[in-house]
């Protein structure tokens, strides 16, 4: 229901995420209950990673992914460049985001990356 009434769906465990802050044209509406991180449509789930988090837990989008399944048809992985030197990191993400059928956006600042999730929601 709250996706059809134009809220973004935000898992609680985005709390504290700064691009939190960025998200001005759309409505948030937090739950505990839902696997990706943001729900930007009826069938489009969104995966946040920081390249700094993702170097200190390399295992966590993998286990992310599988939690996710296939029970979205829009599935994309939104990664935050907050990192010199990414071009290893981001070369395994590509490979990863291919293997697992889902788009990779880069965005290297919370502000941009607000603005991809906000892009999902309004068009």
């Amino acid at each position: 229901k709250d996706v059809q009434s134009g809220a973004v769906l935000v898992s609680t465990r985005q709390k504290g995420n700064s691009l939190l802050s960025h998200l001005r044209n759309v409505v948030v509406t937090y739950r505990d209950d839902i696997l990706p991180d943001y729900i930007v449509g009826a069938s489009a789930a969104v995966l946040f990673l920081s390249l700094k988090y993702h170097r200190l837990h390399p295992e966590y989008i993998y286990e992310r992914l599988r939690q996710l399944g296939s029970g979205f048809s829009v599935r994309v992985l939104l990664i935050l460049v907050d990192i010199p030197d990414s071009a290893v990191s981001l070369q395994e993400l590509t490979k990863v985001s291919l293997l697992s059928s889902c788009t990779l956006l880069l965005a290297w600042s919370p502000l941009e990356a607000a603005r991809y999730i906000e892009a999902f929601k309004i068009y």
